[in-house]
Formats: C-alpha cells, structure tokens, sequence
C-alpha cells in the first residue's frame, strides 16, 4: 500500500486568515493560484481508491464550514502525489482537461446568439431550459455521485417533467389517508392487502409517467429500457431523498444514463433551432433530420463543404459539422476521418495561404 497527498482547491465566498487542520485535512491558502487548498496524506492501492477516501473525508468536513460560516463550498478537481522516500511524484489529473479552443468559441457564441429565437414565441419554455442547462452545468461539475445524480435529475424534471407529476405529489397526503382508512375498515386481509397494494402501485408507477411520455415525445428512438430506467431512478432518488438510503455505484450508472442517453439528447432536440444559421441560413432542420442516420459521417462533411468551394479549413469542417450533427469531434479523429475520404477520392486537400484546405471532389 502507497502512501500519496491529494490536494483539492475549495471553491466559494471565503477566505482563510491561517491555516488550520481538521482530522488530519490542512486548509491552507495556495498563494501561486491565490486560492484554498485542502490537502491530506492518505495510504491506498490505486489512485482511485485515495481521490475517493480523500473526497469523503474533506467532504465531511466541508459540510460543518459551510453549516457554521453559512455560505456555500464546492471542491475542485484534485492534484495527486505518490509520496516516496526521496521524491514526490505528480500524477495527472483524475479527469480528461476540455480545451476550449478557438472553434469552440465560435460555437459557443453562436449557441447562445440562438437561444432566445428558439423559444421566442414560449417564454415559458426557455426559463425551464435555461434551468435545466444550468443544473446539467452543475451535475457535470459535481463528483460526488449523489450530488450528480440529483443535479441530472432536476435537469430532467425540467425538461420533461409535467403538471401530472405535480398534482399527484400534492395528493400524496390524500392517499395515505386511504390506505389508513382502508387498513381500519376493510376485515378481510386478503382483500385489505390487495387494495392497498393497487393503491401503492398506482402512486408508485404514475409519478414518472408523465415523464416517460415526454421522453418518448421529444426521442422516438429512445432506448428501449427507458420506462423500467426511469421508474428504477425515480425509487433510488426518492430513498436518498426521503430515507438517506442509496447505492453508491447504482447511483454511478444512473448519472451515466441519465447524461449520455437523456439529458444530451433531450437538451439538443429542445434546442433544435439553436444550431440554424451557423453558415448564412445554413443548416436547416429539414437537413439535418435527412443526415441523422448518417454514422459513417460521410455526407454531413460533404454537405458542409458545398458551403466552401473555395475550400475548408479543419476548424470550419468542425463548426459546421457541430451545426449539422450537434455533436463535438476530436481534432484527431477529425483528421484521420479527412485522410480516410482523401483516399477514397470523395474530398481533396491543398495548402492556400499557408493553411490546409479541403476541397469536395465534383
């Protein structure tokens, strides 16, 4: 067993005047980035194993600063060191760093210039996007699964969560009543049992209904599992809610879910308009359903090179492939998707002004 330092900076409207040290965790002050650290010494197998046992103690104690100072605290993504006999070794980031670069830019301004003509004729509908974008932002950020999960969660109770949920949450006083009513009028056990098992199925299975059906609205293609998914979920998060019960890697397989196959979808279907006009008027909606079933990639980069005749570079293929297929590439897989179709003699590249262009072969 190794012994390593993790160091996680602590995110929030505080300051320290010393530093101080709380069972075995050292808050100090960084003074190169200007920020505080919670650093701690722990003894583990495997990197996983120390960032997890270090997050759950410097937690804890998060909790109480935040309790007696009143004023909120969130961990950044930690450094990690091996501690050896001679030297200290850095070990990279827990996490995959998100360049932001200068075609990200592009699409991020872009984005955002189309939000409000998304939803310019339901103003209701882009406070509960915005919402859930904001919580989607959070549930990315968190690494405590159960942080995460409940993070996703709202997300998605604001994107397709309904009046029905609602109603039948304010009515859930009414029916315990009846159960109690039930258990005190009704003699025959058998009987007893069987209508207060309906009664519970009934407030059980209802509650995600409505948001099944808005799920199947917005994706008709939706994985098959999804109505025995949510219903599983909606049960995890209402014991961790209400009984502080949870399993912690369910949980994980819920966030995976939850972001990959819901909440992304969900987001870019209801934000369909927000990737309109990113070339001129160009790509339109119509376009872009033609080119979904499109995985090999093929034509969406043909299509995006008609709008450059005079050729492309590598960031323009990128932003109008975003606008095509709201979907972000990795600049390498880009580029061996761009040899691959030079080879086949579908596009053709040559140096203009000292960059790369690609050209559509007609």
């Amino acid at each position: 067993m190794s012994r390593w330092k993790v160091a996680f900076p602590i995110v929030g409207n505080f300051e320290i005047e010393e530093n101080f040290e709380i069972a075995e965790v050292t808050f100090s002050k960084n003074a190169a980035r200007k920020e505080c650290e919670a650093k701690i010494k722990i003894e583990a197998d495997t990197r996983e194993e120390v960032i997890r046992g270090a997050k759950e103690r410097i937690e804890n104690i998060l909790d109480v600063i935040a309790f007696v100072r009143e004023t909120g605290l969130e961990m950044g993504y930690p450094l990690v060191y091996q501690l050896n006999s001679k030297e200290v070794v850095q070990v990279a980031r827990e996490r995959e760093i998100h360049i932001i670069d200068k075609t990200h830019h592009r699409i991020i301004k872009k984005v955002y210039e189309n939000l409000e003509p998304c939803f310019r004729d339901s103003p209701e509908e882009i406070e509960k996007t915005i919402l859930a974008l904001r919580w989607y932002r959070r549930g990315c950020f968190f690494d405590n699964p159960s942080d995460r999960f409940l993070a996703f969660w709202i997300a998605l109770e604001c994107l397709v969560g309904g009046k029905e949920e609602v109603e039948l949450e304010q009515h859930t006083g009414i029916i315990k009543k009846c159960k109690y009513f039930i258990r005190k009028t009704v003699r025959d056990n058998d009987l007893r049992s069987k209508i207060i098992d309906r009664i519970e199925g009934i407030n059980k299975l209802s509650i995600p209904e409505t948001t099944i059906k808005n799920i199947k609205n917005i994706l008709p293609n939706v994985d098959s599992g999804l109505e025995k998914k949510i219903r599983v979920m909606q049960k995890d998060r209402s014991n961790m809610v209400h009984k502080g019960v949870f399993h912690i890697d369910k949980i994980r397989e819920h966030n995976g879910y939850l972001k990959q196959t819901l909440l992304e979808p969900l987001l870019k279907e209801k934000l369909d308009m927000a990737f309109n006009n990113f070339i001129n008027s160009w790509p339109t909606s119509e376009l872009r359903e033609s080119l979904r079933d499109d995985y090999l990639e093929i034509e969406p980069i043909k299509q995006v090179l008609l709008k450059y005749p005079e050729g492309a570079t590598i960031e323009e293929i990128e932003y109008g492939l975003y606008a095509l297929t709201k979907r972000i590439r990795r600049p390498k897989d880009l580029q061996i998707k761009l040899e691959k179709l030079i080879e086949m003699g579908e596009i053709r590249n040559q140096i203009v002004n000292n960059k790369e262009r690609f050209f559509l072969n007609t």
